[in-house]
């Protein structure tokens, strides 16, 4: 099985769902609602370029660059050049670059475009794999996704390639603004309403999110059901699909 959408989808469901913001970051998370909603309109022109939602961009950017709109949406770089961090080299065309051009390249160059439906599953789907898939082998919660909620664990990537055990992601993922701007907006948390969920036996449990992952790439058992992480496990067994 491939690691995509619908093999993914009960997994995510079952994560955002149970997902909890940490006390620690609602302070954090305040501010960075009040400046993706302050940048709607820019959000939004990208989104009518790609159809890309607005604020999916808006997470996405508050991770690559604190929402500077100086800076590339592939990677933080600054719009003066092109990107030297990885994706290297981006856009192709002549510097400087305006954010919404940059942004509408970062986001072909992902295969954003085409993408249906834009629903819960897939936003978290598309920002795991936005940031790469380098927690997989870990075995660890991305905190590109997860930082800031009660999913997150200890684990990062300190520097590209340079993986840390224990270091603990201070920045907040994209789940977690997601969730806050769900508290804002009606009309976003509208967007992450999942269909009621019926309990996932522990055997069916490989078949949703991480262990899936896992498997693919150590060829674990499909009753390993001993190596899905803790969180993950709960949220799984514990909500309904």
């Amino acid at each position: 099985m491939a690691w995509d959408y619908e093999s993914t989808k009960g997994g995510y469901e079952a994560m955002w769902n149970s997902a909890e913001i940490l006390d620690s970051a609602h302070y954090d998370l305040e501010m960075i609602a009040d400046r993706i909603l302050a940048s709607e309109d820019r959000y939004l022109a990208v989104e009518e370029d790609t159809g890309v939602p607005w604020f999916w961009i808006g997470a996405i950017h508050s991770r690559e660059s604190d929402c500077d709109f100086s800076t590339h949406l592939h990677n933080g770089d600054p719009l003066t050049a092109r990107t030297t961090h990885v994706p290297a080299g981006r856009p192709e065309g002549d510097p400087p670059f305006t954010w919404e051009e940059s942004a509408v390249d970062a986001l072909e160059y992902q295969d954003l475009l085409e993408i249906v439906p834009w629903d819960c599953a897939q936003m978290h789907l598309q920002s795991e794999l936005y940031n790469g898939t380098g927690y997989i082998s870990h075995e660890v919660n991305s905190p590109y996704v997860w930082a800031g909620t009660t999913h997150q664990e200890p684990g990062k990537y300190v520097a590209d390639g340079v993986w840390d055990p224990d270091a603990w992601d201070s920045q907040m993922g994209t789940a977690a603004i997601w969730k806050k701007l769900c508290e804002r907006r009606n009309d976003i948390a509208e967007a992450f309403e999942t269909e009621p969920m019926e309990e996932v036996p522990a055997e069916e449990a490989v078949k949703h999110y991480r262990l899936l992952k896992v498997r693919l790439l150590q060829g674990l058992r499909p009753d390993a059901a001993g190596r899905i992480p803790r969180g993950l496990k709960a949220a799984i067994l514990k909500n309904r699909r």
